[in-house]
């Protein structure tokens, strides 16, 4: 590659071009490419279904990269409820159940939105535990990677008018 055609891409993915819904969804990673440009968007200028989608694409992207450890441990880790309730929605039944198997691994069965609390609640189970809490339930969650990705595809294909102007948008 040339140091022009670097250039050009790096332009690129620190501010993407403009593409329609339509573009996007005929792209060969159209989760991405959607992803990626609402991301350079203020959240308070996204919808709710746009931040639905944000939230749990970068909760799934945070486990892919680190495992349940580091998204629950993380920001990301936030978005676990959402998360949850747009895997039970939108994806296999195995993978709502690996969800709910994350979360019963908590006091009560309930991951707290404060990544705080979060973080003290993850520093005492791995205490108790000899090993990762979380390794059967990534195993399960790396398996059926292509199975949220097919979820995040049919969520913006079902709320493509959601989607439309913010891609398009500066």
């Amino acid at each position: 590659m040339s140091k022009r055609s670097d250039k050009k891409e790096l332009k690129e993915f620190l501010k993407p071009s403009k593409l329609s819904i339509d573009e996007a969804l005929t792209t060969e990673d159209p989760v991405y490419e959607v992803a990626r440009r609402l991301n350079h968007l203020p959240r308070n200028k996204l919808s709710r279904i746009e931040r639905n989608f944000e939230g749990v694409f970068y909760f799934f992207g945070a486990t892919l990269s680190g495992g349940f450890l580091s998204s629950l441990g993380s920001s990301s880790g936030e978005f676990f409820h959402e998360t949850e309730a747009f895997a039970a929605t939108y994806c296999s039944p195995e993978l709502a159940t690996i969800l709910v198997a994350v979360k019963s691994i908590f006091p009560d069965a309930h991951v707290p939105k404060d990544q705080n609390l979060r973080e003290g609640l993850l520093e005492n189970l791995t205490d108790n535990w000899e090993s990762d809490p979380f390794d059967e339930a990534e195993a399960g969650f790396y398996v059926l990677e292509s199975d949220f990705r097919r979820g995040l595809l049919d969520y913006v294909k079902k709320y493509r008018n959601e989607f439309a102007n913010i891609i398009e948008a500066e």
